[in-house]
């Protein structure tokens, strides 16, 4: 089993309609939300390909932006404190 180090932020993105369990939609902008406060030391994209985030990220299939099919994805962010060494 290969794990991906995503202890910051795992997070759903939601491209498809946001459903009563998961209301809510990000897209992989919403790293720049978290802006100037934090920097991200990290972004990975990955596809879902099994029922599940954790499976998803044990695959650890990258997100391949050259399709434009819309379909939910998985995003994991690594931040740091702006100013911290």
């Amino acid at each position: 089993m290969k794990w991906v180090d995503c202890r910051a932020l795992p997070a759903d993105i939601c491209a498809t309609s946001p459903t009563p369990t998961e209301p809510q939609s990000f897209s992989f902008d919403v790293v720049d939300r978290f802006t100037p406060e934090f920097r991200a030391i990290s972004v990975r994209k990955f596809e879902i390909t099994r029922h599940g985030v954790y499976q998803s990220l044990d695959d650890a299939t990258p997100y391949a932006e050259s399709d434009p099919t819309p379909r939910d994805a998985l995003l994991c962010a690594k931040f740091e404190r702006s100013g911290a060494s």
